[in-house]
């Protein structure tokens, strides 16, 4: 079932040939090779891979939820991860974790079971338990010492705001409740309250790079480009 699932390439299908995000996809489709050559650079210095428009072999469900990760919250959000006659709400625990590098991280989400039994009208012991890989987010050129997420909330934010605007939830129903962990906590009351309203204001990509331009500049986010 979740292999229909926007979240693992999105809903485009070429007859014969499968999913249209699919035949993007290089040879080398390594973490290295794919941040330098197929990664959207949102403003200088910092870029990420949806899985939602292109899914390379690190991305994708996985059974277990591997050990570095770190619980940001829960997220009751429209589901649009598949053609539905009706509109449905879910809820996602959201997990962050370092992927190869400090400044790489891997943002994990798992759709609550019961939630799609009821959207699907079965059991939830038919839904198979996921913990789906589905951004890679990556504020390059930041400092080893400065790529801390619980040192620096704001990378939280625009990390989180990044995640929804490539779930497809801008102008749809977002509600983000922190976790007790650290880095949960470490998420303002202030975020959590106007989420909804930054994400209405994004109707398009443009609209993302001003926003994550505001942060750059109020937080000092290093944009200036290393020559290769």
């Amino acid at each position: 079932m979740k292999d229909l699932f926007a979240r693992y390439g999105g809903h485009g299908f070429i007859i014969g040939k499968g999913r249209a995000s699919a035949l993007n996809l290089p040879e080398d489709q390594s973490l290295d090779y794919m941040l330098d050559h197929h990664s959207v650079e949102i403003i200088p210095n910092l870029y990420y891979i949806s899985s939602y428009t292109l899914r390379p072999e690190f991305m994708g469900a996985m059974s277990e939820l591997p050990e570095n990760m770190i619980k940001l919250g829960t997220a009751e959000h429209d589901f649009t991860d598949a053609f539905l006659q009706y509109e449905h709400s879910v809820r996602s625990d959201i997990y962050v974790g370092i992927h190869e590098y400090l400044n790489v991280f891997a943002v994990v989400i798992r759709t609550y079971e019961e939630d799609l039994a009821n959207i699907y009208c079965c059991r939830k012991s038919e839904v198979v338990k996921t913990y789906d890989y589905v951004l890679t987010f990556h504020p390059k050129g930041q400092s080893d010492e400065n790529c801390s997420l619980l040192d620096h909330p704001e990378y939280v934010e625009m990390l989180l705001i990044t995640l929804f605007f490539t779930m497809g939830l801008n102008g749809l129903t977002v509600e983000f409740t922190p976790s007790s962990r650290k880095l949960g906590k470490n998420i303002s009351k202030e975020f959590c309250g106007n989420l909804q309203g930054v994400l209405n204001n994004l109707k398009k990509e443009e609209d993302l790079k001003k926003l994550m331009l505001t942060y750059a500049k109020t937080y000092a986010f290093n944009m200036k480009k290393e020559p290769r």
